[in-house]
């Protein structure tokens, strides 16, 4: 997904500088720092508690507005002023629809921060690497999946009330990932069988193949340290269940990074846009 030596490329929109010169366009990511891959970032107290306390109270009467908040560290925050109005505003189904696509667009992110982790921290051509690169793909099926679910919701919220953009770059973006995962069955049926359901009926058909052989890997790994391994025999029961060839698997996971890599962009625009059609920006 990404080279060694380079950060992901940027996929979302949302920049601190941009909010003060143009409304429209402002784009960043949470990113959590740890000193090792594996490590624990806080506690999940800490998480709770900053998820879930209020920085400063809004007066009743402020006008439901989207702004800029910074401190002298360098941290920043989009707020999202008088918060009870601002969802009267847009609609609660829209406000639904839309914390549920940025779950799936954080979870995407953070995906792509793992991997790109994995590989500075084990090597591009270990085999813990491999073993990540290869459960990193198939959460990122999984989530595109429900992802499609929450786009679907929010089209037809928008759509209720005359804000869709159909033909704008970002709903053009997001109805192509929606058509694909929710509506081609090819698709879809790889997420059901294979990413965070594994199908016994799968396995067995892979096991099929696999008896073909004499010899077949159960486990390798490069130390005696578990993280340094991969318990080989399930994914090669998965992959010869799919019964794709390596070309056709090639191109099934060509869709998937494409997919993946336009979502939080479309998504944070498709929000802006709202937000901008309910008079909130």
């Amino acid at each position: 997904m990404s080279d060694a030596g380079s950060t992901p490329a940027a996929s979302t929109i949302f920049t601190p500088n941009a909010v003060q010169h143009r409304p429209l366009i402002f784009h960043g990511t949470h990113r959590l720092q740890c000193r090792r891959f594996g490590a624990c970032v806080g506690s999940v107290r800490q998480l709770s508690l900053r998820l879930s306390v209020p920085k400063r109270h809004m007066t009743a009467d402020e006008k439901p507005a989207i702004k800029l908040s910074n401190d002298d560290t360098g941290k920043w925050k989009i707020e999202l002023r008088n918060f009870p109005e601002t969802v009267n505003a847009l609609g609660r189904d829209v406000v639904n629809a839309f914390c549920r696509c940025f779950v799936h667009s954080d979870r995407l992110t953070s995906i792509i921060s793992c991997e790109y982790t994995s590989e500075l921290y084990h090597g591009r051509d270990s085999t813990a690497y491999g073993r990540d690169l290869t459960s990193m793909i198939w959460f990122t099926i999984g989530t595109l999946r429900e992802l499609a679910l929450a786009i679907r919701d929010a089209r037809a919220a928008l759509a209720k009330r005359g804000w869709l953009e159909p033909k704008s770059e970002h709903w053009t973006a997001l109805r192509k990932v929606e058509e694909r995962w929710e509506n081609d069955e090819f698709f879809r049926t790889k997420r059901n069988v294979a990413a965070f359901h594994v199908n016994k009926e799968l396995i067995d058909k892979g096991l099929n193949e696999l008896v073909k052989d004499r010899i077949v890997v159960l486990a390798e790994g490069q130390s005696e340290k578990n993280v340094d391994s991969t318990v080989s025999l399930g994914a090669l029961a998965l992959f010869h269940g799919l019964g794709m060839s390596l070309d056709d698997y090639g191109a099934f996971l060509t869709k998937v990074t494409d997919d993946h890599a336009v979502v939080a962009k479309a998504i944070q625009t498709a929000f802006l846009h709202a937000a901008e059609a309910a008079g909130v920006l």
